[in-house]
């Protein structure tokens, strides 16, 4: 077993023990070149050995590789990659769609740097906190959304893809021997309901159906005090949602109501002729 540490930038007051890696000598080459990336995100998998490596009674090699092979599935589960063997781009100005492994580490180590921590590095706070055997919640959910942010960026990249992404990160659950490295329960970076679209576009019958006022019906945020409908009118109810919309089943799912002027509703009876599940925009 060997360990690699670097300083990453310029900036003096880093400590060295919050980055680095520890690395198998049954997997290094001796008949070629062995690279390995030593980025902020290896505070990750050097806090988390040195943390269980502490409390180990039994130190031998064989049980340092065991926690060592732990530590890596477990990070390589929750990134999508394995940090330390997965190459990263100096900069996220040359990433295009698809994304391979070595875009989404750059993209994500530009998230992790991003994460505001008080009177330290993010990178150092991350090391510190793994010596109590926890993290604070903001190295995954902040990490998700910054992650998000950058993920955004990238042309081609739709807002539905870019958080299902992320989500990986802030939904993910990495766990050591079954124990998570979080204090609480992940988080859904989708936290808003779906917008919902009522469109009347078909009267039927004059004498039994009419409406007066805007074409659009929206959901219920602005006022509709110029919209009337009576009798049987025909329309559309588009649902768009950036996790996307699961159920076929309008009837069963959603309802339109009338809202008398004293604020009382009355749900209204939905005939589903056809549900679509509307394109992109």
């Amino acid at each position: 077993m060997s360990q690699l540490k670097s300083d990453l930038t310029q900036n003096e007051s880093k400590s060295l023990s919050s980055v680095g890696a520890y690395i198998s000598t049954d997997n290094v080459s001796y008949s070629e070149a062995n690279r390995y990336y030593i980025t902020e995100l290896s505070s990750y998998h050097v806090g988390l050995f040195d943390y269980y490596w502490k409390k180990e009674t039994n130190k031998t090699t064989e049980r340092a590789a065991e926690i060592l092979q732990e530590i890596t599935k477990a990070l390589t589960d929750w990134f999508g990659f394995d940090p330390i063997n997965t190459p990263f781009k100096s900069s996220t100005d040359t990433i295009n769609r698809p994304l391979d492994l070595t875009a989404k580490h750059t993209l994500l180590l530009e998230a992790f740097k991003k994460i505001e921590v008080e009177n330290d590095t993010p990178e150092g706070a991350v090391y510190k906190q793994l010596q109590t055997g926890e993290l604070n919640e903001i190295f995954r959910h902040t990490l998700a959304q910054n992650y998000q942010i950058e993920l955004n960026k990238i042309d081609g990249i739709t807002e539905s893809e870019a958080l299902g992404l992320a989500n990986e990160i802030a939904l993910g659950e990495p766990k050591i021997n079954g124990v998570s490295l979080f204090k609480s329960t992940p988080t859904n970076l989708d936290q808003l309901p779906p917008s919902a679209i009522v469109t009347i576009n078909d009267i039927p019958d004059a004498n039994t159906g009419a409406r007066y006022g805007d074409e659009t019906i929206d959901n219920g945020i602005k006022s509709h005090d110029k919209n009337f409908i009576r009798g049987r009118v025909g329309g559309s109810l588009w649902l768009r949602d950036i996790s996307g919309v699961i159920s076929n089943d309008a009837q069963q799912d959603f309802g339109v109501y009338g809202v008398q002027s004293d604020k009382s509703r009355t749900l209204l009876e939905i005939v589903s002729s056809d549900f679509k599940t509307p394109k992109k925009p």
